[in-house]
């Protein structure tokens, strides 16, 4: 279905990215009294946790959102986050 539309489907992807690991963050930023660079070091490590249990759930490849979005959006996808949460990773370790 998505597949026909390429702009719904990398907003699915794009709102995946960003509202998965939000309630984790805006929870962590209001709980926590910290600096600024700490809080960010622990918003990005949760970014690369939350973005890691997406790639494990693409890779159990689900036949739902396999029939909406198609295998090659999905290996993409799986293989653009886990880039970025590797990425995530060596930033969370510098600060």
């Amino acid at each position: 279905m998505l597949k026909k539309h390429p702009l719904a489907l990398y907003i699915t992807w794009i709102v995946a990215l960003a509202v998965i690991p939000l309630p984790l963050i805006i929870l962590t930023n209001n709980q926590l009294t910290a600096d600024y660079e700490d809080l960010f070091a622990y918003d990005v490590g949760i970014l690369a946790y939350v973005w890691w249990l997406v790639i494990i759930f693409l890779s159990t490849r689900p036949r739902w959102l396999e029939k909406y979005i198609g295998i090659p959006s999905m290996y993409f996808f799986a293989c653009f986050v886990r880039r970025c949460s590797a990425d995530c990773c060596d930033c969370s370790q510098i600060f």
